[in-house]
């Protein structure tokens, strides 16, 4: 848990590269990452990854979460993660904010994006190849700002769902057998 009021940067390395601001190892399993505060990464890792075959309960954003050099967030393949609950402010300035396209069979069964969030990235909010899964996207007064993108099977298997003025601004895109079930509820 990073705590409210405390503070966590990773400069830009000029040579050499540091590892992941929080790293879940291959086949591990872990229970719930918490940031109250401010986590900025502005190298080239990603400030979170999710190793093949891992298992993470939950993370939970209330505070800044800012990557600047790469995802906010990738999950290897056959990494899994509970839910992805953003209340504060998720965003990336170079690349994905989500990112499951490292192997495929990973999965998200829940990205919940709670009142009065941000969550933006220059290319895609979620960038999803071959064979990842995300069970239900819901936002409910949330500002979104960038786009999603499935290829290969990847699939949303339970719908997206923007309620109470919520706004997304950017491109949903289907390729090959991608699909959305459930529908979009506006």
């Amino acid at each position: 848990t990073f705590d409210t009021g405390t503070s966590f940067t990773i400069d830009k390395q000029y040579y050499g590269s540091l590892g992941d601001i929080i790293s879940v190892s291959e086949n591990a399993s872990a229970a719930t990452i918490t940031n109250k505060g401010t986590i900025a990464q502005q190298g080239q890792a990603n400030i979170i990854t999710l190793k093949s075959g891992s298992t993470t309960d939950a993370i939970i954003n209330s505070g800044t979460m800012t990557a600047a050099g790469n995802n906010l967030l990738t999950l290897k393949a056959n990494a899994t993660l509970g839910i992805l609950k953003n209340s504060g402010t998720m965003s990336t300035t170079s690349t994905n904010l989500v990112d499951l396209s490292d192997g495929g069979n990973n999965s998200i069964d829940k990205i919940e994006l709670s009142s009065g969030s941000t969550t933006s990235a220059r290319t895609n909010i979620i960038n999803a190849q071959s064979s990842a899964t995300i069970g239900t996207i819901t936002a409910d007064n949330a500002t979104i700002n960038g786009s999603i993108n499935l290829a290969g099977t990847s699939s949303i298997t339970n719908r997206i769902s923007l309620s109470n003025t919520s706004a997304l601004t950017g491109n949903i895109s289907l390729t090959n057998n991608s699909r959305i079930q459930g529908g979009i509820v506006l």
